[in-house]
């Protein structure tokens, strides 16, 4: 959260109310093209020394946090988000706050990570049930509501709202871990009594909020109806090591059978390959269900690797096949498919999809092509 990175008297005015609204559209936030972009695209911090990565880390989160300081304290209206949640960010400081839990959640599963390979242990295997799957993606929103839910953090919250809407300011009502800091800041950084911050004036929270009518509102609107459309992640020219399900060691055995590229492995017989690649737990099924990985990929912009090996799991095998599917029905099937051996080995550390990408994948399918175009 951007709002204790920089310890002015403005952020006491939304602090509250921007974490409950996040926690009320946490799920609307989380797959916006700016959380996809950082999700995406995010790379943890380069340490010189191995041991340094966690303070190097948190160092660059609270840089990347305090960049969007301003912009939500501006950009967010406290007087109409305590009502409508979706409506106290606008186009801006939701963008902002979107991009702040694409890098948290990355980073926070790269400290996960990092963890685990410092202590040198395995995880431990365990089998989770579907209902597990769909409760763990809202985790964040369950934490934040269950704790919000209790009377003195509602009350908590709805005297802050009443404290800034009497003074303009909030000093009493400030939640104790807020106050901590804030007395230790002024005693210890500025070196003045924590009454003098009593003192400083405060801008008005949401002064450059923008309603949906606003010039750059309707111009982000105008891009946004017709978007780029996504781009294809495997070519038939791509080397045979960049399809789905192929690692560097696959590749080296396909390579000895002169399977260099991702057409060659698409256009090999599976009996003839699984033949001469002579490997146990290379199976015809197995051959052929990369095959059909590839061409998936290949046809379908925007699907990954992982997305198409879920999806030629549960049957989905071409374009059609995925755009005329029943979303629910096909989620339903791949969260079945997620928690088997098999299925664990390709979600891995990873959030299963939930319905939203179900959707979006079947949305790429309007992009699709031919094999040969590929």
């Amino acid at each position: 959260m951007p709002l204790h990175t920089g310890q002015t008297e403005d952020e006491a005015q939304v602090h509250k109310f921007i974490e409950w609204d996040t926690a009320k559209i946490y799920q609307k936030l989380v797959y916006t093209h700016e959380a996809a972009r950082v999700l995406q695209n995010w790379r943890p911090p380069e340490s010189p020394a191995s041991e340094d990565w966690l303070p190097l880390l948190i160092t660059e989160g609270a840089k990347v946090a305090h960049g969007h300081y301003d912009v939500l304290i501006d950009h967010y209206d406290p007087a109409i988000g305590r009502d409508k949640p979706d409506e106290g960010f606008d186009d801006v400081s939701r963008a902002s706050i979107s991009t702040l839990l694409g890098w948290s959640i990355k980073a926070i599963a790269y400290v996960i990570d990092q963890a685990i390979m410092e202590a040198a242990v395995e995880p431990p295997k365990r089998k989770i049930t579907v209902a597990t799957v769909l409760s763990g993606l809202s985790t964040p929103l369950f934490w934040i509501t269950r704790k919000l839910a209790d009377r003195k953090d509602r009350d908590i919250v709805a005297a802050i709202r009443d404290e800034l809407q009497a003074t303009g300011k909030v000093i009493e009502t400030l939640p104790e871990d807020d106050s901590i800091v804030r007395a230790a800041y002024a005693e210890e950084v500025l070196g003045v009594p924590v009454q003098e911050l009593d003192r400083v004036p405060v801008r008005k929270a949401g002064s450059k909020w923008q309603p949906e009518d606003a010039p750059h509102v309707t111009k982000i609107k105008r891009q946004a109806s017709a978007p780029r459309p996504p781009r294809f992640y495997l070519e038939l020219d791509s080397p045979v090591v960049d399809a789905p399900s192929i690692g560097p060691k696959t590749a080296g055995r396909l390579h000895q059978i002169e399977i260099h590229t991702v057409e060659q492995l698409v256009n090999a017989n599976p009996d003839d390959a699984t033949d001469q690649l002579d490997e146990r737990w290379i199976s015809f099924e197995i051959f052929n269900a990369w095959q059909q990985q590839s061409v998936l990929t290949c046809r379908v912009p925007g699907l990954r690797g992982h997305d198409a090996q879920l999806l030629v799991a549960v049957g989905i095998t071409r374009p059609e096949e995925l755009r005329d599917a029943d979303a629910d029905e096909l989620l339903a099937r791949v969260l079945e498919f997620a928690v088997t051996e098999d299925g664990e080995r390709i979600v891995r550390s990873s959030t299963p999809p939930d319905i939203a990408e179900v959707r979006r994948w079947q949305s790429f399918t309007q992009n699709s092509r031919t094999l040969r175009a590929a």
